[in-house]
């Protein structure tokens, strides 16, 4: 979308005798298509976001928990580790 708006404000500004064609209803109108393209991306995004939060059978996903669970079992990985080096 961006690069169909800069080739028509280049083919419009470098085009001889085509100079005043590129109007502004034209911009707003391409300007137009652009919000609304970014609505629905980030309707899309939006809807990513909550599909990933939850799991095939619905449960969501509580990352402060997941991590802190993560991070007890690395601890006790450690801890094993650091006492086969000291033994």
């Amino acid at each position: 979308m961006f690069s169909e708006i800069r080739r028509m404000m280049v083919f419009y500004a470098v085009t001889p005798g085509k100079k005043g064609v590129l109007t502004s209803q034209m911009i707003t109108q391409k300007l137009d298509e652009l919000q609304s393209l970014q609505v629905l991306l980030l309707k899309a995004e939006e809807a990513l976001y909550d599909q990933s939060d939850t799991t095939e059978d619905g449960e969501s996903f509580d990352l402060a928990t997941l991590r802190d669970q993560i991070g007890s079992k690395l601890d006790r990985i450690r801890a094993v580790l650091d006492a086969g080096k000291v033994s």
